[in-house]
C-alpha cells in the first residue's frame, strides 16, 4: 500500500504544481513555466531518494501530465503548452539523476534558462504560432471614416498608415491605448507615418457619447470613427484590438496590437520600421 501511495503521489505532483502555479499567477504562462519546471526538478530530486527503480519514477511522474497536455493540445492546439511537453520530462530526468555535488550549479543554471524560456522564448513562440498570417500584402477595402466634427477623412496612401481598431466594450483596447500613444509620439515627427485610432461602432453605441468618451481619455493620437462594423469586417477585423498597417494602399500587417517589450515578432515598432526601410 505504501508503494502504491508513493507512486500515486509522484504521478500527481507535476499536475498539482502546474495547477497550483496557474492559480498563483492567474494563468500567466510566462511566470508559470519557470515556477513549475524549477519546482518539478526539485521534487524529482526529492523523490529520487525514495524510489529504488528510478526509471519507474520517470514514467510515473511524466506520463499522466503529458497525456493530459497531449489530449488538450489535440483539441485546443499546442501553442500554449509546447514548452511543458518538452521541458517537464527534462526537468524530471534532471531531478532524478542530479549529481549531489552539482545541485546548486545545475539548479541555478536551469532557473536562469527557465526564466528566459518563460519570459522571452515562450511569448515570442506563442506569437509566432498564432500570428503567422499577419504579414500580408492585399488590397485595403476602404472604410468610411469621419473625425469628431463628422467630416470625412481619407487616408494618405503615400504613407505608412497605422490603424488601431477598437470598440467601446473592449477592455483590453483601453489598456493598450497608452502603449499605442507611446509609438504615436515616437513617430509623430516622421512625415512618412500616420497613426489613427479607429472606433468601430456597436449597435448600442451613440456617436456623440463615444466622442465624449474619447475626449475624456485625453490621448494625443487622433481618433477617427467608422460608420459601420461591416466595413471593418471586409478587412478581416472581427476581434479587438486589431492593428492594420497600410502602405501604398495595401494591407501589410493585419493582426493583434503587439507592444510588449519582450516580444520582437510582429511588434508594432518592428513592423513599422520594416515598412519604412523597404
Amino acid at each position: 500500500m505504501k508503494t502504491f501511495l508513493k507512486y500515486l503521489l509522484a504521478s500527481i505532483t507535476p499536475i498539482f504544481l502546474y495547477l497550483f502555479f496557474g492559480g498563483i499567477f492567474n494563468g500567466r504562462h510566462s511566470w508559470m513555466i519557470p515556477a513549475t519546471l524549477i519546482t518539478i526538478t526539485l521534487t524529482s530530486l526529492y523523490y529520487s531518494k525514495k524510489f529504488n527503480e528510478l526509471k519507474y519514477l520517470f514514467f510515473v511522474s511524466s506520463l499522466p501530465i503529458l497525456l493530459i497536455f497531449i489530449f488538450s493540445g489535440s483539441i485546443n492546439g499546442f501553442s500554449r503548452i509546447w514548452s511543458y511537453i518538452i521541458f517537464i520530462p527534462i526537468s524530471i530526468l534532471t531531478g532524478i539523476y542530479l549529481d549531489k555535488k552539482k545541485v546548486i550549479l545545475v539548479i541555478t543554471s536551469l532557473s536562469v534558462f527557465y526564466f528566459i524560456l518563460g519570459l522571452f522564448i515562450y511569448p515570442n513562440m506563442f506569437v509566432y504560432f498564432n500570428n503567422k498570417s499577419s504579414n500580408i500584402q492585399k488590397e485595403y477595402s476602404k472604410i468610411t471614416l469621419v473625425d469628431k466634427e463628422n467630416k470625412p477623412v481619407f487616408l494618405n496612401t503615400d504613407k505608412v498608415i497605422v490603424l488601431d481598431f477598437w470598440n467601446t466594450s473592449c477592455g483590453i483596447c483601453f489598456k493598450k491605448f497608452p502603449e499605442f500613444e507611446k509609438y504615436y509620439l515616437k513617430y509623430k515627427n516622421n512625415s512618412k507615418v500616420e497613426f489613427y485610432s479607429i472606433n468601430v461602432p456597436l449597435k448600442r453605441d451613440h456617436l456623440d457619447i463615444t466622442k465624449k468618451l474619447v475626449d475624456s481619455l485625453n490621448y494625443k493620437f487622433p481618433t477617427l470613427f467608422s460608420i459601420s462594423k461591416e466595413e471593418s469586417e471586409k478587412n478581416g477585423i472581427y476581434s479587438y484590438p486589431h492593428l492594420l498597417i497600410l502602405k501604398k494602399g495595401k494591407v501589410r500587417y493585419s493582426g493583434p496590437l503587439i507592444t510588449e517589450k519582450e516580444i520582437i515578432i510582429n511588434h508594432i515598432d518592428t513592423e513599422i520600421s520594416n515598412l519604412l526601410n523597404e
